[in-house]
């Protein structure tokens, strides 16, 4: 009987010592994934991107300017909408660094600054030179043409969309 208990026991440990290694296994492998779809995704954003759409700049010009501003006033600011949306880009010129279009007053600025993007919650993260200092977006789509974020303000995902399509380098155009 004493033997009996012995092995009982035994295999009992057994178990316990299998699960742990299956939940060691588990945990590995899903920090292994985390960290190759973190460097997919860092892959997959280099590159240089320009804005085609915001709907952000989309949904004030449709609701919110047309309702307070004159008509010559609505000109000038259409005007500068349009050449802040032909200068925006986002250039992930190294796997750390990017170039980024940030407007201050109506000055368009292209700055670059450090960047690194979550391996968890795809949110991209960077400095800038004008508060609020740290920007973040979250990737909703990325291939190899477009890129569409979702800036974040005060950590929650905001609700209109950012698009930008992928421009080619001379490199890539020789290769196509």
């Amino acid at each position: 009987m004493k033997n009996k208990m012995q092995t009982l026991e035994g295999f009992a440990d057994e178990k316990i010592v299998m699960k742990k290694k299956r939940l060691f296994l588990s945990i590995l492998i899903g920090c292994i994934t985390s960290i190759v779809f973190a460097q997919d995704l860092k892959r997959q954003l280099l590159g240089k991107w320009k804005l085609t759409k915001n709907e952000a700049y989309e949904f004030s010009i449709l609701h919110s300017i047309p309702n307070h501003t004159d008509e010559a006033a609505l000109v000038d600011i259409m005007a500068w909408m349009d050449d802040v949306h032909e200068n925006t880009y986002m250039d992930f010129f190294s796997p750390d660094s990017l170039r980024s279009t940030l407007i201050d007053k109506k000055e368009i600025i292209q700055y670059a600054d450090v960047w690194n993007v979550s391996d968890q919650d795809s949110i991209i993260t960077w400095k800038t030179k004008f508060p609020p200092h740290v920007l973040q977006a979250k990737v909703i789509k990325v291939n190899d043409e477009i890129l569409e974020l979702k800036f974040l303000k005060n950590q929650k995902v905001g609700r209109y969309s950012t698009h930008f399509k992928k421009l080619r380098s001379e490199t890539d155009k020789k290769s196509l």
